[in-house]
């Protein structure tokens, strides 16, 4: 799905997120027994409850995922 052309940080984050989770078959729970990173901290994330995330967190995610952080962000859409 491609990405608009201007974005929020958070909404990129977030798309992308919802994006790998979908390629890669992952629930919530999943990436979170994955990454080491509570489900609660995700959710909140992806729900706009939290609109913050550390960089610490974003790398947990990513390699949740089996990725870096360089390959979580240079996405091709």
């Amino acid at each position: 799905m491609p990405l608009p052309t201007r974005m929020l940080l958070h909404d990129a984050v977030t798309a992308r997120i919802k994006n790998l989770a979908e390629e890669q078959g992952y629930s919530m729970e999943r990436l979170s027994q994955a990454s080491g990173v509570p489900k609660s901290t995700i959710t909140d994330y992806l729900r706009g409850a939290s609109c913050d995330i550390k960089l610490e967190t974003l790398v947990k995610i990513a390699n949740g995922f089996g990725m870096t952080l360089r390959d979580f962000i240079n996405d091709d859409c």
